[in-house]
């Protein structure tokens, strides 16, 4: 059905083009045919040099945003969707495109702003609930969100975002039965969502559960293999009762999620383990250039002590 879509917008396309060569005012209708047909590109390409001459056509910026967008050109996306909003405050389709565009760009007050303004014309647009939700867990505020999730499976009980993001303002104020509820019904909805996983094994981890902890990351390994924080997570359970399988975990979490430097510390006590403290005071080395906090001070002080312990080796030997 897409490629029949396409096909159609492209045909389309050909003849307002010939038609917009002598008519300016079908501009719009040829940026907008190009959008369709998925050619992003080649609608920037022609409609850019063109805003200036209808700076007033809010229409026309909003169809230039959607091109940008497709092309993840955010910045960009989201000045055209902003002017588009200036041009027709009134018009709910820019605001939400403008709070999604400066939601992605992690402009939360703006973000927010623009939704609260959506639901204020449109109080039923579930899909702008689900995003403020979204947003606010992002910005910590997990009461209001799980408020804004809890409204949304009102209407639709199997919205697989608003489930897993409710189980996760639940985790994160305490609620760790209602959070494991909500979490398994959202693996009974979609079996292959990570995320699902992900989060069971979390709350098994802070009930002292690591058995129940360590099937539930398996399952998400099966799921997503190449996830550095499911790898990591498994490494640390694996620690314990089998060493070289967490080493051997880690070290693929470093490798698929390089981003995230948090393994560096679970191998430095690899490494105490086997009694190489060598490689434990580079581990802890890399974690701390990477990471502050309470953590990355306890492994520069875990450095010094070590390099101690190495010292004193090495003076019984002589």
């Amino acid at each position: 059905m897409k490629v029949l879509v396409s096909r159609i917008c492209a045909e389309v396309v050909k003849i307002v083009e010939v038609l917009a060569g002598s008519k300016p005012k079908l501009t719009l209708w040829r940026t907008r045919c190009l959008v369709w047909a998925g050619h992003y590109l080649d609608a920037i390409i022609y409609a850019a040099p063109r805003l200036g001459q209808t700076r007033d056509d809010a229409r026309l910026h909003y169809s230039v945003g959607q091109a940008a967008l497709n092309l993840m050109k955010r910045n960009y996306a989201r000045s055209r969707m902003a002017y588009a909003t200036a041009l027709d405050p009134a018009n709910v389709r820019y605001r939400f495109a403008l709070a999604y565009c400066a939601q992605i760009l992690n402009q939360y007050e703006t973000a927010q702003r623009e939704y609260l303004n959506v639901l204020r014309q449109t109080p039923r647009d579930l899909n702008a609930r689900l995003n403020l939700a979204l947003l606010r867990k992002a910005m910590g505020k997990h009461e209001q969100a799980l408020t804004g999730f809890n409204e949304v499976l009102d209407s639709r009980p199997k919205e697989i975002k608003a489930l897993i993001g409710a189980a996760i303002c639940h985790y994160e104020l305490g609620s760790l039965d209602q959070a494991k509820r909500l979490a398994t019904r959202c693996a009974k909805v979609d079996d292959t969502y990570v995320r699902a996983q992900v989060i069971l094994g979390r709350i098994a981890l802070a009930q002292e559960d690591s058995a129940t902890a360590l099937v539930h990351f398996e399952a998400a390994r099966k799921i997503e293999p190449e996830d550095g924080y499911v790898l990591a997570s498994l490494g640390r359970l694996y620690m314990a009762d089998n060493p070289p399988q967490a080493r051997h975990l880690l070290r693929e979490a470093l490798i698929v999620s390089r981003p995230d430097r948090s393994a560096h510390f679970d191998l430095g006590q690899y490494y105490e383990i086997v009694r190489d403290l060598e490689r434990a005071i580079a581990e802890y080395q890399l974690f701390s250039r990477f990471h502050t906090g309470g953590r990355a001070n306890w492994a520069r002080k875990r450095v010094i002590r070590l390099r101690e312990k190495i010292l004193v080796g090495t003076d019984k030997r002589e």
